[in-house]
C-alpha cells in the first residue's frame, strides 16, 4: 500500500492511494505547484516503474514501463529515479 502523508494547515493526514508497492522497494514523489500536481514513482510487484497523479480530485495510476522507453527508468529493486523531461 502507498499512503501520502501531508499537512492540511491543522493537522497530518495521511491517504491511501489505492496502489501496491513492491514490499522493501524505494519511491519518490515531487509537487507542482503550476498545475497544484502531486506525483509519486513506485516499483510494483513485477518490477515495474509506475506513476500515481493527483489531479484535480483524485489519483490516477500509470504504469511507465509499459509505456515509455526504460532510458527514462531506472531503477535497482529499491530506488526508483525518473528522468522528466516535461518539467
Amino acid at each position: 500500500m502507498v499512503v501520502r502523508l501531508h499537512f492540511n494547515g491543522q493537522g497530518w493526514l495521511n491517504q491511501d492511494l489505492g496502489v501496491t508497492a513492491a514490499s522493501g522497494s524505494g519511491l519518490t514523489s515531487y509537487f507542482i505547484s503550476v498545475n497544484n500536481s502531486s506525483h509519486v514513482y513506485y516499483l510494483d510487484a513485477n518490477q515495474n516503474t509506475n506513476e500515481a497523479v493527483f489531479a484535480g480530485a483524485m489519483w490516477y495510476s500509470l504504469n511507465l514501463t509499459q509505456v515509455y522507453s526504460k532510458e527514462y527508468i531506472y531503477l535497482d529493486g529499491r530506488a526508483v529515479a525518473i528522468e522528466n523531461r516535461r518539467y
